[in-house]
């Protein structure tokens, strides 16, 4: 049975109506997400009624919305990141040279250094230092942090700067300072 909640009147709403409005939500397999979404619509409107001195008293400060569940990360297997690793994997795949040191780059790069999406789509030549084979990466909150890399993928790294160089001047780019970017001298998207 569905309840309704029509009130003729805001003053009429109350902390047990609310209560009973989302154990209906619950019961009816809405998620918790969507709920507390529900609750937090709730919460602005009535602040808004309070503040505008149309109501005296919050219903929604006493409510609490159900939890949430957190989605654990998403580990890449080992077997398949060896097959990544293997020399030549990822230009057998590729047709063209560049893309083909372009991605493993930024495969080997995510994965040897364990920094994220954004940080490595946003890094600029002058953080890496292959003298002292480490990456400087500006993270969360504008956290700075040097990431040391090993001798293969200081290599790889010295090997795509070349390609990189000639990518720059076909293009006649001002120097970017970004580090990774495209054949078409544009920066790498989250999906490229």
């Amino acid at each position: 049975m569905q309840v309704k909640y029509e009130l003729d009147n805001l003053l009429e709403a109350n902390f047990q109506i609310v209560r009973s409005w989302i154990a209906e939500l619950m019961e009816g397999k809405i998620t918790s997400r969507s709920i507390n979404r529900k609750i937090s619509s709730l919460r602005s409107f009535f602040r808004f009624h309070v503040r505008e001195n149309h109501v005296s008293t919050n219903p929604m400060l006493k409510v609490q919305g159900p939890k949430t569940t957190k989605r654990l990360p998403v580990f890449v297997d080992e077997i398949p990141m060896n097959n990544l690793h293997r020399p030549g994997a990822i230009e057998e795949q590729e047709v063209d040279e560049y893309d083909g040191i372009l991605v493993r780059l930024v495969i080997e790069l995510l994965y040897g250094t364990g920094m994220r999406l954004t940080e490595l789509i946003h890094l600029k030549v002058e953080d890496v230092n292959l003298r002292a084979g480490s990456v400087k990466v500006l993270g969360k909150r504008s956290k700075e942090r040097i990431i040391p890399i090993t001798s293969e993928l200081n290599q790889l790294i010295g090997n795509y700067m070349k390609f990189r160089k000639k990518v720059v001047a076909e293009n006649q780019l001002v120097e970017n300072e970004i580090l990774l970017i495209k054949k078409s001298g544009k920066k790498l998207a989250r999906s490229f």
